[in-house]
């Protein structure tokens, strides 16, 4: 586990409730680039 993984992953909801699993902060910011830009709101 390097410096920027989180200690358990966290679950977030995508598309049709899909869940994914996010491991480290660089998969986190992946996610939120790759999201797109019709559906980002004040919480992206």
């Amino acid at each position: 586990m390097d410096r920027f993984s989180f200690e358990k992953p966290v679950t977030i909801l995508t598309g049709l409730g899909t869940p994914t699993k996010i491991e480290s902060a660089s998969e986190a910011y992946a996610l939120l680039a790759d999201w797109p830009r019709a559906s980002r709101t004040a919480a992206h």
